[in-house]
């Protein structure tokens, strides 16, 4: 199945500049601001930004993950963007001076063998890289060391579900060598929670259920940390803001006197991930004794996503995505 626009893989690109010139910043960038600050505010809690190697899977025309690092002076040990717009389009033009150190990747298919997990000479693991520089149109390869921390906004609803599970179960290969090391890998995603009532986004090849989408993640041996509302409609969630904060109604209604509904949907949206109408999950590599908090799906019952296709994520339809081709 592929969108409305007849794609299988979307390389819809959300643009600031487009917001700014309609004087208006959606809540979906509002929403993605934060997540980049989260990031951030993760890596300085724990004091390892400068020793963070990101690798941030469909880093986005912008490449605002870095951008925003970089501004910050939060100068990491690398940053790797990879995206499956052509890499022309990827914009590095701010770490020219190269005190930021990154690298990006244009029409790249994370899940296909232009990414392979490969030995270095000197016995370390890393992960090679085939794809468009930014320059230009040109091949361009290149072998980094594993990294710390990876990066997946909003990329998974622009890619079919038997895709989605390839994506997550070699994050879950580079992870799990990554925690071999004795690193400490972690792994930041976002998607919007696919509502039946709601429909998807006529751009987005496979929105998920949230409860799905968490199976498929720990299915594929990832363990879930945290899930996190991004933004949420208010007639989702303040029935139960009320009931679980007394008081809350009183606080609520006195940001709604200032903050306009599109705001104000970013506010209380980490409180209830399920609710939110996008969630973003933290996710750590395979964890001996782990308890799995998302019980077994069925393949057959309600649609789990908005495509066709959404039986293809349980694993006896995982041949449905040729990673050798990138064609689902």
């Amino acid at each position: 199945m592929a969108n409305a626009r007849g794609k299988s893989i979307d390389n819809t690109h959300l643009s600031v500049d487009t917001a700014l010139a309609r004087g208006f910043i959606h809540r979906d960038y509002v929403a993605h601001c934060l997540r980049w600050t989260y990031v951030m505010k993760e890596m300085a809690r724990k004091q390892v930004y400068k020793t963070s190697r990101i690798l941030d899977i469909g880093c986005g025309v912008d490449v605002p993950l870095a951008k925003t690092l970089y501004s910050s002076r939060y100068i990491v040990e690398h940053y790797i963007g990879m995206d499956w717009n052509h890499g022309a389009k990827l914009d590095i033009t701010p770490f020219h001076t190269g005190k930021f150190p990154v690298d990006v990747f244009g029409r790249v298919d994370f899940a296909s063998n232009q990414v392979t997990i490969e030995e270095t000479a000197d016995g370390r693991m890393g992960i090679n890289i085939v794809g468009e520089n930014a320059d230009g149109n040109k091949p361009n390869e290149d072998f980094f060391y594993l990294p710390n921390v990876i990066t997946c906004f909003e990329m998974l609803e622009h890619i079919e579900p038997a895709h989605v599970r390839a994506v997550l179960t070699k994050v879950r290969t580079i992870m799990n060598l990554a925690a071999a090391e004795g690193q400490d890998p972690i792994f930041y995603m976002s998607t919007p929670n696919y509502d039946s009532n709601v429909g998807h986004a006529a751009n987005h090849v496979n929105e998920m259920d949230h409860n799905a989408l968490g199976w498929l993640i720990e299915e594929c041996g990832l363990t879930i940390k945290r899930e996190i509302g991004t933004f949420a409609s208010q007639r989702d969630y303040v029935h139960k803001l009320y009931a679980d904060f007394p008081g809350a109604d009183k606080v609520y209604q006195a940001l709604a006197d200032v903050y306009d509904s599109n705001y104000l949907a970013t506010i209380f949206a980490p409180l209830y991930p399920a609710d939110a109408r996008n969630c973003m999950w933290t996710l750590g590599p395979t964890k001996e004794g782990y308890e799995r908090k998302y019980p077994m799906l069925q393949t057959d019952g309600a649609p789990w996503s908005s495509s066709e296709n959404w039986r293809h994520m349980f694993e006896g339809f995982a041949d449905a995505y040729n990673p050798a081709t990138g064609v689902v």
